[in-house]
């Protein structure tokens, strides 16, 4: 499906139609999520997560100053000002938004929306810059990525990792997202010994994130600090207290690194299975202004829920974002439901 989208957009785009409708979208807001970038190397390889990586840096350079030359950019001191003042943007709107707080948000993105005077907002996991560890995510990859078994057991049923390693990725994955912190403890041991691999060392760990020094850098440049949660759970798993424990912790231990108010918070993985209403409600009991989910959509700014942002995946390439920005209904891409079958077993 994303291989059809991009070839309509790019037919869209050479012929001049995304010109001539542009004009559909001026109460319309997109933002564009991205987690990582990769480097311009053609022999780019990570043994951690390859799904959380979106365009490359040149690619990326070039879809943003798209949106600087089409589109009104935007900060989220301006979408709280519009929400405030009961008006709407004027011409079509996006918002740049990176989460998980990587390195290459660092490298490779802020310099490039710097460079091009670019606002963008980056939401951080709290306790994974404090512990320097990564995500259960990359964890799983690191594992499987690395393992010589030709097949792997888990919750008996086995996976062939010889024809379907990426699948057998995303499939514990999407497990993991719907786990509590007990449930993916229990999977990360069971995988560490039934792949037969060691997890990362802290060192390997910490090349893959910011520092606490990067982020109060980037928070004094145009680029504004968010909060992902502390621990970066599945909120919907979790009762409304110890929610409202996850997001107030990060936005009290952010204030205090970089010395200005946390208005935003996105919630973890995003879509309408990860938090619920009583994700919302806590949002704004904790003192934010504007809660973001993911993989969700778009919004109109005359029916603009506050606490829950539409965010769509940032594209690989910069067509694709043109066409996003015109025809949202066509292009943004919504999460499938999870724990939708990805990989038969072996």
């Amino acid at each position: 499906m994303h291989r059809k989208k991009e070839h309509l957009a790019k037919l869209l785009y050479h012929c001049r139609l995304l010109n001539f409708f542009r004009t559909r979208c001026k109460n319309r807001l997109i933002v564009f999520n991205y987690h990582r970038l990769r480097p311009d190397a053609a022999d780019f390889t990570t043994p951690f997560d390859n799904f959380v990586f979106g365009p490359t840096a040149a690619e990326f350079r070039r879809q943003m100053q798209w949106l600087k030359d089409n589109t009104h950019l935007v900060s989220e001191q301006n979408i709280i000002e519009c929400l405030r003042s009961k008006k709407s943007f004027t011409k079509p709107s996006a918002l740049v938004t990176f989460d998980d707080g990587y390195r290459d948000n660092y490298t490779i993105a802020y310099p490039i929306l710097k460079e091009l005077g670019i606002p963008a907002t980056f939401f951080i996991p709290t306790d994974s810059i404090g512990t320097r560890r990564v995500g259960h995510w990359d964890i799983i990859a690191w594992l499987l990525k690395k393992t010589a078994k030709p097949s792997l057991l888990v919750d008996e049923e086995r996976f062939d990792l010889r024809r379907h390693w990426q699948e057998v990725i995303k499939r514990l994955q999407a497990k993991a997202k719907m786990g509590t912190a007990e449930e993916n403890k229990i999977l990360i041991t069971h995988l560490v010994e039934t792949c037969e691999v060691a997890l990362p060392s802290l060192e390997e760990q910490d090349r893959e994130l910011m520092t606490w020094n990067e982020i109060l850098e980037v928070s004094q440049k145009n680029v504004t600090i968010g909060a992902h949660t502390h621990t970066h759970p599945c909120l919907s798993r979790l009762d409304a207290a110890a929610q409202r424990r996850e997001m107030a912790l990060p936005k009290v231990i952010l204030e205090a690194k970089i010395g200005q108010t946390v208005r935003s918070i996105a919630y973890p993985f995003g879509s309408p299975s990860h938090y619920n209403a009583d994700t919302l409600q806590m949002a704004a009991a904790c003192g934010y202004d504007l809660g973001f989910s993911f993989l969700t959509g778009f919004n109109h700014l005359h029916d603009f829920s506050t606490f829950d942002v539409k965010r769509a995946e940032g594209p690989n390439d910069f067509k694709t974002l043109a066409a996003t920005m015109v025809f949202p209904e066509m292009f943004v891409w919504k999460d499938p439901s999870p724990g939708a079958p990805v990989v038969a077993a072996a």
